[in-house]
């Protein structure tokens, strides 16, 4: 995608975004009782894509290489707004997260218990905590990626971009040569050749995000005024990557 249709894309997400927040239906969406999730969700989702395109335009070389991890928690984020969105048993939805916030609650008492030094009020955390609890099969889904994309229908998109992602969220020796580059068989730190191939399939995918993400949104809230802006996101996408949205 061209600088300036770049530009153009970040304008009319703006444009989106504001649309949805002055929306009658996102005002009403908060009475629901999905709404303290939706509203989560959303705010986490708005500050990434304002965060990732910050960190993309940084003013030093292969920026996009730290935005990649950010970018795996949009894709992580995006599934959840998919569940919510296309999920029409309220209850249902009530429901998983409920099991994911005491599942969660299991898994970081059962870290910190081995801990050798604890405070009183980690102590009554752990005595508070069901440690031998066990979510359900029908909502075990909710407690990994993995179920939440197969439980969306986001199952290939899973397998075709989260593995790679994930490579570049903890410290990995391998990955070395993100930051450096081979001069004569001597491999300089801090001295990278820019790699517009790769940086375009990151921005691609982050793109394509945004504009999944921010779909599921306008269709749970039935904002038609941004349906247009929407369409112009989705033009912008396949006139500038040659390539459609659908994944």
């Amino acid at each position: 995608m061209k600088k300036m249709d770049r530009e153009e894309f970040i304008i009319v997400m703006s444009l989106i975004f504001e649309q949805i927040e002055s929306s009658k239906r996102f005002e009403e969406i908060k009475e629901s009782h999905i709404g303290l999730i939706f509203y989560h969700l959303y705010i986490k989702c708005k500050r990434l894509y304002i965060t990732i395109n910050n960190v993309m335009d940084a003013k030093f070389s292969n920026s996009y290489v730290e935005a990649i991890p950010l970018i795996r928690t949009l894709m992580d984020s995006y599934f959840h707004i998919s569940f919510i969105t296309n999920e029409k048993d309220h209850k249902k939805i009530i429901e998983a997260y409920d099991w994911l916030i005491k599942s969660d609650m299991k898994k970081t008492a059962s870290r910190m218990k081995h801990s050798e030094e604890l405070a009183d009020l980690e102590k009554k955390f752990i005595e508070s905590t069901n440690l031998e609890l066990e979510v359900p099969k029908e909502f075990k889904f909710i407690t990994s990626t993995r179920g939440l994309a197969k439980e969306t229908e986001n199952l290939h998109f899973y397998r075709k971009y989260y593995g790679l992602l994930s490579a570049f969220v903890h410290f990995n020796p391998l990955a070395f040569h993100n930051y450096g580059t081979v001069v004569d068989g001597v491999f300089f730190f801090n001295q990278q050749e820019e790699n517009d191939e790769r940086e375009l399939e990151v921005r691609k995918l982050f793109d394509k995000l945004s504009i999944l993400f921010i779909a599921d949104i306008v269709k749970l809230l039935d904002t038609e005024d941004s349906l247009s802006e929407l369409n112009a996101l989705i033009n912008m996408y396949e006139r500038g990557y040659k390539n459609g949205i659908r994944h």
